[in-house]
């Protein structure tokens, strides 16, 4: 197989251009202090046959204009200016629509990744069989920090993809993230997301493009920087962002296959997330608060049920008590979150 290498020219310089192009995309809005560190690190990518998608969602802080000069500057950066705000659901499917490249990847704009980050996923997703690659990520409020580059010996691990969607269910080493992946952009057309969901909207993304795979690669290096910001949205703990959770979470439940399994997965993964919401007194007191707490008892129903109908269950003596104790809690919620739900 001899490839068909050609040339592009980016502000001046000349680069080798890789087999198959990847789709980068990267929506943002008002990230002035943290659009430059991003860009660059995607500028001064190893792997260079790529293109990137910028999706400004109406932008008025001047990261518009370093969006814009990097599209006027380098031929691989592409500039796409909302007039009207977006969800982040409706920002993501806009790029996907617009993305060209055989393979496809998401950075988001406050981030940023190693100059291997695209070089390993693309090695590592075109090494066999596989519909999605992986890697790992370092997170911090310090920006200050060093990724991982390209080392031969890659800890490399492959599973099957139902494997992994127990693992971005019950695990942060993969997570149901979007910006540690390498997708098949064939695939991820095929998907939309959930403009309806507020929260967890990647996740349900990322499950429904499992059930679509076989086989996936994984890596241990940490080639993208995650970073915690005061009043990133994603970072905020608000009673709203967990009354949305919980409605992703019923959304999976309605389209999984496995029904068995991720009732059980998805119960856990809504309490360890909203359990803070029924450690503070102050939330407690809010009137939104009982609301949650009566779509959060289905959850803990579910558990119930798969105790007492099913016995063989290997749950430790400490998970069956706390389920137990939070069922008898949440237990007198049940009739309302059952009319709520249905209505």
């Amino acid at each position: 197989i001899y490839w068909n290498y050609s040339k592009i020219t980016s502000g001046g310089k000349s680069f080798v251009m890789e087999p198959d192009k990847i789709s980068v995309i990267v929506p943002f809005r008002n990230v002035k202090p943290y659009i430059l560190d991003c860009l660059k690190s995607i500028q001064n990518q190893t792997y260079s046959n790529f293109e990137v998608i910028l999706l400004d969602d109406d932008s008025n802080d001047g990261s518009e204009f370093i969006a814009e000069a990097f599209a006027k500057e380098d031929n691989r950066f592409f500039y796409v200016k909302l007039s009207k705000q977006k969800s982040i659901s409706a920002l993501r499917n806009l790029g996907i629509a617009k993305a060209t490249g055989k393979y496809l990847c998401w950075i988001d704009s406050d981030d940023f990744v190693s100059k291997d980050f695209l070089k390993i996923l693309y090695d590592n997703i075109t090494s066999g069989n596989f519909q999605m690659s992986t890697c790992s990520y370092k997170k911090s409020k310090n920006r200050n920090i060093k990724l991982d580059v390209y080392k031969k010996s890659i800890n490399k691990k492959e599973y099957d993809a139902s494997e992994v969607q127990k693992l971005c269910l019950s695990s942060n080493k993969i997570g149901g993230f979007l910006t540690i992946k390498m997708f098949i952009t064939e695939i991820a057309k095929k998907i939309l997301f959930q403009e309806n969901l507020k929260a967890s909207e990647d996740l349900v993304y990322v499950i429904q493009y499992l059930d679509l795979c076989e086989k996936i690669c994984t890596c241990q290096s940490k080639l993208y920087f995650y970073f915690i910001r005061k009043g990133s949205i994603s970072h905020s703990y608000q009673l709203n962002k967990m009354l949305n959770f919980v409605k992703a979470m019923n959304y999976l439940l309605a389209i999984s296959k496995n029904k068995e399994y991720y009732e059980n997965v998805i119960c856990w993964r809504a309490m360890m997330t909203c359990m803070p919401i029924f450690l503070s007194h102050k939330d407690m007191k809010k009137k939104s608060t009982k609301r949650l707490k009566m779509l959060f008892a289905i959850y803990f129903d579910m558990a119930h049920k798969t105790i007492k109908e099913n016995k063989k269950k290997k749950f430790s003596f400490y998970v069956k008590f706390v389920i137990w104790i939070m069922c008898i809690y949440y237990s007198r919620y049940m009739k309302s979150a059952k009319r709520l739900i249905s209505n």
